[in-house]
């Protein structure tokens, strides 16, 4: 799963995608550099990808875009082809 930005016209911007994985702790996101930080984030995307959620449970996830698009102005979540095989979580 992906997020794209949008343009005014909701057409997407080139090269402004971004891949959602788990959620990074706000001080990462203010302090480390964004290429570490989006090296990680595609590795942590194929855990994310392979995990199987029982039913009502939720996963808090981002997208981090190093530097945005001027003319963003929304943004689109967007599934793709899986790269890995599903693993089972146990349930809680």
């Amino acid at each position: 799963v992906g997020v794209s930005l949008l343009d005014r016209a909701g057409a997407s911007i080139e090269a402004a995608a971004a891949t959602l994985h788990a959620s990074f702790p706000k001080r990462r996101l203010r302090e480390e550099d964004p290429a570490r930080l989006l090296s990680e984030a595609d590795a942590a995307a194929s855990g994310l990808a392979s995990t199987v959620l029982p039913p009502g449970a939720s996963v808090a996830v981002e997208a981090v875009f190093a530097a945005p698009a001027r003319e963003a102005a929304r943004f689109a979540v967007e599934t793709r082809p899986a790269r890995v095989s599903p693993r089972s979580v146990p349930n809680p």
